[in-house]
């Protein structure tokens, strides 16, 4: 701007100052923390971070504060789990209610006597939303005048409602006193960590980052950058150690307070933590659990022993539906006892454990105070020095001094580390015990959080990465030349319609089929099934992957309509899976965690944006580095945004007063004599980010931009003209050729203005009544006249659904004939050719249920019968009691073969180091 003579242009230095004036002033900074281990690390403070949530009116509007009780399924807030009535589940939820519009000053809260407008009266149990109206589910009250009044007001109102409530003695509800005439809001939390590399080199720069998403908005606005939040990364801390900082800061009780731009007054709200989702390895860190290191190799259930043990009828058939799950008490009661171990000096029942809890100082402690006191001959114990004590009364008096020195050393553990032992009070029994945070990991004591069961299965490294990757393998490992090049063959001449994608990437997957990422995992998972046919791959790994298409696609599911039903249909779909890939290789299942851990089936896109900041990075700090620079980005969101913040620490003479912002007061509280002062950026500066493209890519927020369903795109100056697209009632973009459900293919797309009219050229299909027996799919074929042609029909544009793939059913119609294509480079047609499939001129086709793109929609609309999930094999148990019984033959030769093998290697490696000493002598 210098350099164009532009005036008025200020210097770096004095942007940068502007910059963290105005940072002071809205008062979010990092936070500075020191771990158990005394690792450091800065945090962007959880509540702060919701605090901008609730004041910023890009987000807040979109906040689902009350679970809604329909009977679909496609939010956090539609869960089984935010619905639950039990009494921890009714204490974690929204408490409060008001009728904002009407009588905003009248509170309403759970578990507490409240008058309808007829006169009745009712304790509110939840507050619902169904089909968008408020409600609440509670228990009427009714008064008996035959009954006697009873002094004991708290039983008398037990008596009312008919049942025994615990908490009717504490009405009105305990949070009213706290609360003092503020509304409540309780809000919910989606923490993650992941691992990435700080470079962009190849070079592998270990950064583990924790971030967090606002569980109350839809799932559209999660998938924006816009609406991630960043807490801390490190270098040295662990995730467990950052978790702290949420875990101390979260949980029912613990209220911080907000300007909520909605109801443009002051709130009290808490953050409770609804989910952990991670990849696998990331999640049994959350668990405390070993994952495949360990006997036991699932962190949901306690399944495995010894190899031997798994291949037990009883045993096996737990890998097929769980054993008995983990609970948390569990968890932390085995680590307690295996702290105590190594305070007995034993090495091997803790040595998993070390590295990951800082337990390496007890072991040596340990036998270097048994050495003082039982073995050195000047300082081990006065009863150890008598001579006469022999026997079972010297092992008596070992025991005894082992227990001991098990006792100080134990206690010497719960008072590390200092810093945070010292702090507790003296009456407090946490003085005598192992605390969560500071010896095990913080997550296992927030309540309502259960790791074990509140670890979802991710899909992406779960199923994409792994399931399909393990068919894949077995599929193209087996294959010869010919089946490779008719594989690509078949894979090139696939219709991509309705699979939004926009290639098959036949060439690259194909050329490096060892190096897949997830979404050439996508298009074999969509795809893959129509290329396998007729000899490509065995008939038993065409089943497999058969199986894998049809839970693949089930798993994707954006919207559950019937979930009692879906959860049925899963069944099935999982249990053909693992009874096939046993069938195959009956210990696959034990040997490969993610196969059995689909039977508990449920981020990345801040790492660009983490990597980008963290190359710029002086990497002296990088915790305190990263952090500062994400509170930057964050407060640079907030204000463009149009977000409020307290004017607690802000100054006139900070800013130039020609550039105030706007400010507004909360209503007048009691616990303050003043009232706070909430502000925003002026007019100019909240609409830049609306109106600036550039921007809203580069803070990952997507405008809310409404596709209407019929809308057309069009020229003018025409009676009836061509269309480009139409949009469905799905708001899927639909064009000439895609595949509609009407059942149809667009033809043309005509619209008339002076009538207001707007047509769809198709031509219809119909739906065979039963499905293909080899690929379990619906056939389509097009209609005809009496006189034999194909059928086109002119339908309303209202009237399309939405848009499917179908794939030309080659295997039935005898498409072999091949022909040359010319190969398209850089956009130009070169010389060189490739063999293309031609597909015959019959008009049948195979409706794709394994696509991921309105997969429920698409079941929704298709006879239940054409869906309906068929059991592979009709007697599982027996099934899998065969499998195990071919175990028990084939593992332990397996094993002694190994074990063989292994000798053999250490012979074979302990001649070879003799043989070198000879030669050096």
């Amino acid at each position: 701007m210098q350099e164009c003579q532009t005036p008025g242009v200020s210097g770096f230095r004095a942007l940068r100052t502007w910059q963290a004036k105005r940072a002071k002033m809205m008062g979010f900074a990092p936070t500075h923390h020191t771990t158990a281990l005394n690792n450091e690390y800065y945090a962007n403070h959880p509540a702060e971070l919701f605090q901008f949530n609730l004041s910023n009116p890009l987000i807040r509007p979109h906040m689902c504060l009350y679970p809604e009780a329909t009977g679909s399924v496609s939010e956090f807030f539609h869960t089984n789990r935010m619905l639950a009535m039990d009494d921890a589940s009714l204490d974690l939820g929204q408490l409060m209610w008001a009728e904002w519009k009407k009588a905003p000053h009248r509170h309403f809260y759970i578990k507490e006597l409240a008058r309808l407008h007829d006169g009745n009266f009712i304790i509110p149990l939840r507050w619902i939303t169904v089909n968008g109206i408020e409600s609440f589910d509670g228990l009427s009250v009714t008064y008996d005048s035959t009954v006697s009044y009873c002094d004991d007001e708290s039983s008398y109102l037990m008596w009312l409602v008919g049942v025994a409530l615990s908490w009717a003695a504490s009405m009105p509800h305990p949070i009213q006193e706290i609360a003092n005439n503020i509304p409540t809001i309780t809000v919910r939390m989606m923490p993650w960590s992941d691992d990435v590399s700080g470079n962009r080199t190849k070079q592998y720069n270990t950064h583990t980052n924790v971030y967090m998403a606002n569980t109350n908005l839809p799932h559209a606005k999660l998938q924006q950058e816009y609406f991630i939040q960043f807490v801390s990364t490190s270098q040295y801390a662990s995730s467990s150690e950052q978790m702290r900082v949420i875990a101390e800061n979260t949980g029912p009780g613990i209220w911080h307070k907000a300007y909520n731009c909605v109801l443009e007054q002051e709130v009290l709200f808490q953050i409770i933590p609804h989910i952990l989702p991670a990849d696998n390895p990331q999640q049994a860190e959350h668990c405390s659990h070993m994952t495949g290191k360990g006997s036991r190799p699932c962190r949901h259930c306690e399944i495995g022993r010894s190899a031997v043990e798994c291949e037990q009828d009883e045993m096996y058939g737990l890998f097929f539906s769980g054993g008995p799950e983990h609970t948390v008490a569990k968890t932390i009661q085995d680590i307690r006892e295996q702290l105590l171990t190594a305070c007995l000096g034993v090495q091997d029942a803790v040595e998993q454990l070390q590295t990951k809890t800082g337990i390496e100082q007890l072991i040596p402690k340990a036998r270097d105070l048994q050495s003082i006191r039982m073995s050195h001959p000047e300082t081990r114990d006065a009863q150890l020095r008598n001579l006469l004590l022999k026997g079972d009364q010297r092992k008596a008096v070992k025991n005894m001094i082992r227990t001991d020195i098990q006792a100080k050393l134990f206690q010497w553990l719960v008072e590390q580390p200092p810093h945070t032992y010292l702090k507790i009070p003296m009456t407090s029994t946490s003085r005598s015990n192992i605390r969560p945070g500071d010896h095990y990991n913080p997550l296992l004591d927030v309540p309502g959080l259960d790791v074990h069961q509140d670890t979802p299965c991710e899909i992406l490294h779960t199923y994409l990465l792994s399931v399909d990757k393990y068919i894949w393998h077995k599929t193209n490992i087996e294959w010869d030349k010919k089946n490779e090049q008719l594989f690509a063959v078949r894979l090139r001449a696939s219709a991509i319609n309705g699979l939004t994608v926009t290639s098959t990437l036949d060439d690259f997957i194909l050329r490096y089929p060892n190096s897949l990422l997830g979404k050439h995992f996508k298009i074999l998972q969509q795809l893959a099934i129509f290329q396998l046919y007729d000899g490509v791959c065995p008939p038993l790994v065409f089943e497999l992957r058969k199986a894998t298409g049809e839970l693949g696609a089930v798993l994707w599911f954006h919207k559950i309509a019937n979930l009692n039903q879906y959860l049925e249909d899963l069944n099935v779909y999982i249990a053909n899976l693992l009874d096939i890939w046993v069938a195959i290789d009956p210990n696959r299942i034990i040997v490969k965690q993610k196969l059995h851990i689909l039977v508990h089936v449920i981020f990345e896109c801040w790492n660009a944006i983490f990597r980008s900041c963290s190359v710029y990075s002086n990497h002296h700090g990088a915790s305190f580095n990263l952090a500062r620079r994400m509170a930057g980005i964050k407060l640079f969101k907030h204000q463009v945004s149009g977000g409020w913040w307290s004017q607690h620490n802000f100054h006139s003479t900070d800013c130039n007063t020609e550039s105030q912002p706007q400010s507004r007061l909360s209503p007048d509280m009691e616990s303050g004599p003043l009232p706070s002062l909430y502000m925003r950026a002026g007019e100019n500066v909240r609409t830049f980010l609306q109106q600036h493209p550039a921007l809203q890519r580069r803070l990952g927020w997507v405008s809310p931009l409404v596709l209407t369903p019929a809308a057309l795109s069009k020229p003018l100056d025409c009676l009836w003209y061509n269309c480009k697209y139409l949009v469905a009632r799905s708001r899927d973009i639909c064009n000439d050729r895609t595949g509609i459900f009407y059942p149809g293919h667009i033809r043309k797309i005509l619209s008339c203005p002076q009538e207001d009219r707007s047509v769809a050229i198709i031509d219809k299909y119909h739906i065979n009544a039963s499905r293909d027996a080899y690929f379990n799919m619906p056939v389509l074929y097009r209609m005809c006249d009496p006189e034999g042609q194909g059928l086109s029909v002119q339908i309303a544009v209202e009237l399309v659904l939405f848009i499917f793939n179908a794939q030309h059913h080659c295997r039935a119609c005898g498409c072999t004939r091949l022909k040359d294509q010319r190969i398209m480079q850089e956009r130009k047609l070169t010389e060189r050719t490739r063999s293309s499939l031609i597909h015959k001129p019959i008009e049948c086709y195979l409706v794709n249920t394994h696509v991921l793109h309105n997969a429920a929609l698409l079941r929704e609309v298709l006879p239940r019968e054409l869906t309906l999930p068929i059991l592979y094999v009709a007697n599982c148990e027996a099934h899998h009691k065969d499998r195990s019984a071919f175990m028990r033959f084939v593992g332990p030769l397996k094993r002694a073969g190994a074990q063989a093998t292994a000798a053999e290697t250490r012979a074979r490696n302990k001649s070879g180091k003799d043989d070198g000493q000879k030669g050096a002598k």
